[in-house]
């Protein structure tokens, strides 16, 4: 039976105490609240229920209290109520679409009461089937879930089970608790691609010596396969720093370490004067692998240049080094991948050396900083990250602060220590946090700032899945991601010749001679300087093959002009023998471009050694107009034409003829025509097309007569029949049109006295005055009247001009 108490509103502490001391009377008992049972509230106003101690805060009833609507957000409210000495939870809730339907809940220590009410004259609305919210699901039911169905299952299979075992629960019920399942299986399950043996066998015949694979005792496949870029290398060894500045650097922080903090501060102070960005040397290196492009893993090695910036961020440009795709994560393909990079990269970082190594928590990422003798820097999210996983979320937050420093509330940043670890915890990780995390080495490497990222790494990632969107063969997956890498290398060589969307140069050359561009190129590490120098055209250098290119521009030290004509050229190579063919070469003009006797015509492939000398000795434009004849061999001239547009005015429509009243207005008033509107430069230009397509005749007099004869409806030169005593006149329609046609017979006059004689213009002046400009008049002839009603002959009288 269920007890009317009438509280149409929440309890005071009074009534809550009178209502616990006899709540058994006053209560109904039940194991949960329905909907079903709050029918009767609709008549009784206020109900009273006693559940068993819920594990909710807020028991499921089947309606919604949390929740927002319009912007006013809706949820309950938490409050505290001491009872004899002893202190319970008070919840006060209101439903989200009816304010008047409310319910307050006290949470007992062995039971809750729950108390429903309507308030003022409100009515309980009850929520359709489709609207009603699931209930929680038990905490019987998610640990059965999560203990013996989840582990080693996708969700759509532990849902399938769930429900055979009779288990009300949803898809979403079991994504969320998947989450505290590590072993489940997450994402899409099955093999997208599988490489053979077949497929690496193929791939060795391509490239063999950068490919390494056998078959281990578990009768699996093990591969790992190099790809390095030239280019790449180039770019950052030229802007690596030499061993000299390193080492002065070094020995200042060194210096530094001894200092009292006031000393330092100012020293470091004085250092970002220089250096505002906080990295003294911004030619680092980034090491990433990535998931989920192939049944293999990709380590990709980036380096970092300041002589090129990212023109959307300003930043020192990042490029790809090379990569290596690899089968396991074992730490010998690492080793394989950063021993050929520094046999690679050894013979260009001569006298200099990279500063630093960046990377994730990744251990056998070590390996490539040893490789290239630098220093490692962590990334200081992945240590957060680290410590969540091991310790947990509530010490890795707390450590945040203490590993990299906080803000005091006056303001004072407080430099960042290891404190709030535990000495084991500390002793677990204390080289590695020392040596890679600590200021001290982030200071050695050259970064004064002291939180460091690793976000170009995974920016490039992130770019890289944007255009492979899901996994492919090792084979196709190569030819996408060299050609990937090659675009991102190209455009900073278009940057050389001003030509990049993304990347500019930082030093402005634009008031450089072609020698001092060609010595800037040089400085910055550039393949081919001598002909990105002559700003070559875009489409020569984009199928260009830059490494025989650059092969052929570090032989021109040997060649000489021996003779020179208009259309020829005798050039001696003193790298050639006496006795040997092609010593002397003759580069001749045949068919308006220059070939070489010794090369013959080696476009679009490369441009040889003979031809760029010709080039440099050539004057500029007509080096330009050589360098336009050689792109017309790659593009072909027949597809050459005039811009699609050549020929028309700027205010001619573009489109198809089937789209060309996209744009008619209709209305229904005859003050929403453009003649009306409020812009004397609107009313002027458009005056003269509506006068002659509205009057019917040029000789009006300023009376008005015979406003009763028959009426038309106007759609501009298409008459209707209308019923005479629809017939209506707006005065300020005369008016304007009146105005109009003054302005229009001025117009005329003007242009007359305007003609010159002898000119022939001057009888078509009298023939067709002059017009409004184009766009305005197709708006008036377009707008079209549906119920505008005016006389026939409204302001016609005879009278000649």
């Amino acid at each position: 039976m269920m007890i009317n108490l009438m509280f149409t509103g929440y309890l005071k502490k009074k009534e809550w105490v009178d209502l616990l001391e006899n709540f058994e009377s006053r209560t109904t008992k039940v194991d949960d609240v329905s909907i079903s049972k709050l029918e009767d509230l609709k008549k009784s106003r206020s109900l009273m229920f006693c559940l068993p101690k819920a594990k909710e805060a807020v028991p499921y009833d089947g309606f919604q209290w949390t929740g927002t609507i319009l912007g006013k957000r809706y949820q309950p409210v938490y409050r505290k109520l001491t009872i004899e000495e002893e202190e319970f939870n008070l919840i006060k809730c209101c439903e989200i679409k009816n304010s008047h339907f409310k319910k307050e809940i006290l949470h007992l220590s062995d039971k809750t009461i729950v108390h429903y009410f309507l308030e003022d004259m409100g009515d309980l609305l009850i929520p359709d089937g489709s609207s009603v919210k699931r209930p929680r699901i038990s905490n019987d039911d998610a640990e059965e879930i999560k203990n013996n169905i989840l582990p080693l299952r996708t969700s759509s299979a532990a849902y399938a089970i769930a429900k055979e075992k009779g288990m009300n629960v949803s898809r979403k019920q079991i994504l969320n608790l998947q989450r505290m399942v590590k072993n489940s299986v997450t994402g899409k399950s099955g093999r997208r691609v599988v490489t053979s043996l077949e497929t690496i066998r193929n791939l060795e015949q391509m490239d063999p010596d950068n490919l390494q694979y056998h078959i281990n005792q578990a009768q699996e496949l093990v591969f790992s396969y190099v790809r390095i870029y030239e280019t790449g290398v180039k770019l950052f060894a030229s802007a690596c720093p030499t061993v000299g500045e390193y080492n002065d650097w070094i020995q200042y922080v060194d210096d530094l370490e001894s200092d009292s903090n006031d000393v330092k501060k100012e020293k470091l102070k004085k250092v970002l004067l220089d250096h505002p960005s906080g990295i003294l040397f911004p030619s680092r290196l980034y090491v990433d692998s990535t998931y989920n492009l192939s049944d293999c893993y990709v380590t990709i090695l980036l380096g970092e240049s300041p002589h090129f910036r990212t023109k959307r961020s300003e930043k020192p440009r990042v490029y790809p080094i090379a990569f290596m795709f690899h089968s396991h994560r074992d730490s010998h393909h690492h080793e394989m991948f950063a021993d050929k990079l520094k046999a690679f990269i050894a013979p260009y970082l001569v006298g200099k050396v990279a500063p630093a190594v960046l990377m994730d928590g990744e251990t056998s990422l070590q390996i490539y900083a040893d490789a290239f003798n630098s220093r490692v820097v962590r990334c200081d999210w992945h240590v957060i990250r680290l410590l969540s996983h091991k310790f947990g979320r509530k010490s890795a937050k707390t450590a945040n602060f203490y590993l990299y420093g906080y803000k005091t509330g006056k303001n004072v940043w407080k430099c960042g220590l290891l404190g709030s670890l535990s000495q084991d915890q500390i002793k677990c990780n204390e080289v590695w946090l020392m040596e890679t995390a600590t200021a001290l080495p982030k200071l050695k490497s050259g970064m004064i700032l002291q939180y460091t990222t690793s976000n170009p790494s995974e920016t490039f990632n992130k770019l890289i899945k944007s255009v492979i969107q899901k996994p492919l063969p090792v084979t196709n997956l190569l030819e996408r991601l060299d050609s990937f890498c090659s675009d991102k290398l190209h455009e900073i060589r278009k940057a050389a010749f001003q030509e990049s969307d993304y990347v500019s140069l930082h030093q402005d050359i634009r008031g450089m001679d072609q020698i001092q561009k060609k010595t800037h190129f040089e400085k910055v590490g550039l393949e081919c300087p001598t002909l990105l120098s002559f700003d070559p055209p875009r489409l020569l250098m984009k199928e260009m093959n830059f490494r025989k290119t650059d092969n052929e521009e570090k032989k021109c030290e040997f060649l000489k002009i021996l003779s020179a004509t208009n259309d020829s050229f005798v050039i001696q190579d003193s790298s050639i023998a006496l006795s040997q063919p092609n010593r002397v070469v003759l580069v001749a003009c045949i068919s308006d471009i220059f070939e070489c006797s010794a090369c013959n015509q080696t476009l679009p492939d490369y441009i040889c050694r003979h031809m760029l000398t010709v080039l440099e000795f050539l004057p500029e434009m007509d080096r330009r107009m050589q360098l336009w004849k050689m792109e017309g061999v790659l593009r072909g001239d027949s597809g050459i034409t005039v811009p699609t547009k050549s020929g028309r005015k700027q205010s001619d429509r573009i489109g198809t003829k089937g789209s060309s009243n996209n744009h008619i207005r209709r209305i229904t008033e005859v003050t929403q025509m453009t003649i009306f509107d409020s812009s004397e430069e609107v009313n002027s230009d458009i005056s003269g097309s509506i006068s002659d397509s509205i009057l019917p005749d040029t000789r009006i007099d300023s009376d008005l007569i015979d406003i009763n004869n028959q009426s038309t409806s106007i759609v501009f030169g298409t008459p209707e029949q209308q019923s005479l005593s629809d017939s209506t006149f707006s005065p300020l329609l005369s008016t304007t049109a009146n105005n109009n046609i003054k302005s229009s017979t001025i117009r005329s006059e003007d242009a007359k006295e305007a003609a010159t004689i002898g000119t022939g213009h001057e009888k078509w002046l009298e023939r067709r005055p002059r017009r409004p400009p184009k766009n305005m008049k197709k708006i008036a002839e377009k707008e079209v009247v549906s119920i505008l009603k005016i006389c026939k002959k409204p302001w016609c009288m005879e009278q000649s001009l």
